[in-house]
């Protein structure tokens, strides 16, 4: 008799044990993801920075006029605002994809689908994701092509 008691004594911490692993794993697990999610939020930001700071180049902020007056960009202007530009949609469909991740959220990729449709309204982005399509992913090509639609 009481070898069986201590077998159902046992049978039973050893499945609270069990249970205790398991809540210790999902608390883990939120926070890997709240980690993740600063993680990512921090480089989205790192990003952003990085490209304001070549906004402030002389050549592209002159670049960035001659395409609000409508005027002629010389070649070297041409290059760098696609490279400026391609820059920016790459770090958008990086955006897209942290979002689409629950890695980003509603909150802040609103600021971010604010920007996009601003700057994709231009007839010169247009001009250039019309050529540079191809090169992102599915999901970003409809995404920009629904914003270029509306």
């Amino acid at each position: 008799m009481n070898l069986e008691k201590l077998q159902i004594w046992s049978g039973l911490l050893a499945n609270l044990g069990v249970i205790a692993g398991i809540i210790f794993l999902a608390v883990e697990l939120e926070q890997n993801s709240s980690m993740m999610a600063a993680q990512t939020r921090t480089n989205i930001t790192s990003e952003i920075i990085d490209s304001m700071e070549k906004e402030a180049d002389p050549l592209v902020q002159e670049s960035f006029q001659k395409i609000q007056a409508g005027e002629p960009l010389n070649s070297e202007q041409l290059q760098t605002m696609n490279l400026f530009l391609a820059q920016r949609l790459r770090h958008w469909e990086n955006v897209l994809y942290q979002y689409n991740q629950g890695l980003f959220d509603d909150e802040e990729f609103s600021g971010v689908l604010a920007f996009i449709e601003v700057t994709m309204n231009s007839q010169f982005a247009q001009e250039l994701w019309s050529q540079q399509h191809p090169f992102y992913s599915p999901i970003f090509q409809e995404f920009v092509d629904g914003i270029i639609e509306n």
